[in-house]
């Protein structure tokens, strides 16, 4: 058995595989996703339930050009913004491309 690589109060988001590192990241995320969190099934497990979150990249120019919510840092991704879906329960987060753009 390996050792936990992750920080004792760390928050693992197994889903998609991401680290929250304090509850503030946390209580964001619920509140970003519209969720509600629940007690677990053992003392420091917790259930999300919450619209369904879904990451695109679009080119610098597309992304510029989006109208959503912008967050200069989140998750460990700057710049994002988000749209949120009530009538599909989805949250899009989008982010620039890392290629370079071509004219």
């Amino acid at each position: 058995c390996q050792p936990d690589i992750e920080p004792a109060d760390a928050f693992i988001y197994r889903n998609e595989s991401f680290t929250l590192y304090s509850r503030e990241e946390l209580e964001r995320l619920v509140g970003i996703l519209h969720g509600e969190l629940f007690n677990g099934f053992r003392p420091g497990l917790f259930i999300l339930w919450a619209y369904r979150m879904e990451w695109k990249e679009l080119p610098t120019w597309e992304w510029n050009m989006l109208k959503a919510e912008t967050h200069l840092f989140f998750l460990g991704v700057s710049p994002v913004k988000i749209r949120t879906d009530h009538n599909g329960h989805t949250v899009t987060f989008y982010k620039k491309t890392e290629q370079y753009d071509t004219l």
